[in-house]
């Protein structure tokens, strides 16, 4: 099966981490948030000490289980304080 890429958007400490705002990436059909987040967790090691939240498609997931789609768009978004 082919692969497919999305695009990952960093912010806040996330991005200084990573060293960059967003990056495109190919995924195999069927993979998973979860599957996601252990490779980026591998790829940058910090990310393991951090906590953020996943938005698919500028939507939060809850569950790490979902399966990512073609062409989505993934945020990765730390804690947020204000109002």
């Amino acid at each position: 099966m082919p692969s497919r890429t999305i695009k990952i958007l960093y912010f806040g400490p996330l991005a200084e981490i990573t060293g960059k705002s967003d990056e495109h990436l190919e995924i195999k059909p069927g993979q998973t948030v979860k599957d996601l987040l252990d490779h980026l967790s591998n790829s940058y090691n910090a990310l393991q000490d951090q906590s953020f939240k996943v938005a698919v498609d500028k939507s939060i997931v809850s569950e790490t289980n979902q399966s990512i789609d073609e062409a989505a768009e993934i945020a990765l978004l730390p804690p947020f304080s204000g109002g």
